[in-house]
């Protein structure tokens, strides 16, 4: 592990918070420090993609082990991010991303000069409302705290923060964090539109595709379509109509595989021939719209368990996690790799000599 454990405190002057340049005081984004709070692999993800971002990190939690599974993960990521086309020529700039790496267990000394904060902590909101207390008395004023929360209301979280509601947002990434384009920006009652502007706009400056939600909801836009799907796999389950591995090959193979290509409604209107969207519409629609469990699969622990037995047995076929993710990483490397030549190309050029 690299000696750089306080290079942002004890290696080098501390900004003066006079002078030092705000990063959202023009249209070119300028931040010199991020601080995450959170040292799991959704921290990890997102400190791995800030420092090939040439952005410096301080990484804070509270267990000092934490640091130890810190380092290989964000080695990991980096290691990934490397055949990610769109960021060879990031890290191309950077010449030693970890050097931009730091850890602490003194929550001040992560925040105090951090210009965006994401927080990472379990979903739970009275330990994110305690961690959110101590976040308010150390923010800068003009900081941004975001949360990557899967399905906590934001008006919720800013019941913790006094001083800086209008500075936060649900920044909400999708596993692979340093991989997955997506950011669902969510903003609170008191999230002032400057906030959920300078947020959009720092997630795309690192490469992402955010997207704001216009209204606070449980599980946000994803999360709430991927709860829709699983609604549907657990009647399936309940009702014997199939089993986890065939459920399975039916996503990855179909819709799952189409998905990745481009969203549902687009593929709809393609579907509706050169009718489009209007013609699928007028045939289709009501048909679809009426394929769907009219009641909720009931939750019981013997469904749940047929359900973790199935999965995990179809797991138990690879050679191992690891060999799980590096495929699923691999894929995921080739999809956006390729989606990212698509979009450089003029439209109507099939790519072909």
């Amino acid at each position: 592990m690299p000696d750089v454990k306080w290079v942002l405190f004890h290696c080098r002057p501390e900004p003066d918070p006079v002078q030092s340049p705000s990063p959202f005081a023009s249209n070119h984004l300028i931040t010199f420090f991020v601080a995450i709070a959170g040292a799991g692999i959704i921290g990890a993800s997102w400190a791995a993609l800030y420092i090939a971002n040439g952005l410096e990190v301080v990484v804070y939690d509270c267990a000092a082990d934490a640091e130890t599974s810190l380092w290989p993960n964000v080695r990991s990521a980096l290691q990934c991010l490397e055949g990610l086309d769109s960021f060879r020529e990031r890290l191309g700039t950077v010449q030693s991303p970890l050097a931009l790496l730091s850890f602490t267990t003194v929550l001040e000394k992560a925040i105090s000069y951090a210009d965006f904060i994401q927080e990472n902590t379990p979903e739970n909101l009275t330990l994110k409302l305690d961690l959110f207390v101590s976040i308010d008395q150390w923010m800068k004023p003009d900081a941004l705290l975001c949360s990557s929360t899967s399905g906590l209301r934001p008006s919720d979280l800013q019941v913790g923060l006094k001083l800086h509601k209008h500075n936060f947002v649900v920044g909400h990434p999708f596993n692979p964090t340093h991989l997955m384009p997506l950011v669902e920006v969510i903003g609170g009652c008191e999230t002032s539109p400057q906030t959920i502007e300078r947020a959009m706009s720092f997630y795309e400056s690192v490469g992402k595709k955010p997207v704001h939600v216009r209204q606070e909801i449980p599980g946000h836009i994803a999360n709430r379509l991927q709860a829709a799907l699983f609604r549907e796999i657990f009647s399936m389950l309940a009702n014997g109509i199939a089993g986890v591995a065939d459920i399975e090959t039916v996503m990855e193979y179909g819709p799952g595989l189409r998905w990745g290509t481009m969203g549902p409604s687009l593929l709809l209107h393609l579907g509706g021939g050169p009718g489009g969207a209007k013609d699928y519409a007028s045939k289709f629609m009501a048909h679809l719209m009426s394929w769907y469990t009219k009641e909720d699969p009931v939750m019981d622990e013997s469904l749940v368990e047929q359900w973790v037995q199935e999965t995990t047995k179809m797991a138990g076929k690879a050679p191992s996690r690891a060999y799980l993710e590096h495929n699923r990483d691999d894929l995921l490397l080739s999809v956006l790799n390729k989606k990212e030549m698509q979009r450089g190309k003029k439209p109507g050029h099939s790519g072909k000599p």
